[in-house]
């Protein structure tokens, strides 16, 4: 059984959300087991305004640490559980000729995308799609559009994207706009893909 996209319930848990989504998206439910959700929330929501500039929310290093405990797990009882990670950084994170995010979600993989989303903030996005320098993602906390850059729609199917935004904007070295990749310190991501038979 396919389990439908959330959103997040706070303002901060837009990772541990968007790791769920991407699981429900490559498996189905009675392929994932518990300790994976809750490893998911355990690792996640590792740091409090006091500590981090970035106020409440994950880390960078929270989302690699994961990614790789989801890759190392193995259970008997959930022999089809199995995943591939990788963390990608800096100038790794982009959209020209050649990039990873593209081929992961070619692959029938995801990516949990760290973008800019306010003046302050980074936020997490699940990619599901790439077509026609468009990347078609499901957002946990969906915002406004911006004509001809980012558009919100409401999903047609439970697992579709909520979003798609032009390569030519997310791919922006800037960290001042909505919806960029930013600066190549900032820029992170996550590729999960099931591994090919």
């Amino acid at each position: 059984m396919k389990v439908p996209f959330r959103e997040q319930i706070s303002d901060y848990d837009c990772v541990p959300t968007t790791f769920i989504n991407a699981l429900i998206y490559l498996f189905k439910r009675e392929e994932i087991p518990p300790i994976v959700i809750h490893k998911t929330y355990l690792y996640c929501l590792d740091y409090d305004s006091s500590s981090h500039r970035h106020g409440h929310g994950t880390t960078g290093c929270a989302v690699k640490h994961l990614g790789e405990w989801l890759e190392n797990y193995k259970d008997k009882n959930y022999q089809t559980f199995a995943l591939e990670t990788e963390f990608i950084t800096g100038s790794d994170v982009h959209l020209g000729p050649g990039n990873k995010i593209a081929r992961c979600l070619n692959e029938n993989g995801v990516a949990l995308i760290n973008i800019h989303s306010t003046k302050k903030n980074w936020h997490y996005i699940l990619g599901i799609k790439s077509e026609n320098s468009w990347l078609h993602c499901f957002d946990p906390s969906p915002k406004k559009s911006i004509p001809g850059a980012i558009q919100f729609e409401r999903p047609i199917d439970p697992q579709g994207p909520n979003l798609k935004i032009s390569y030519e904007w997310i791919d922006t070295f800037s960290n001042s706009k909505k919806y960029v990749l930013g600066s190549k310190l900032e820029r992170e991501c996550l590729l999960l893909r099931r591994p090919k038979k």
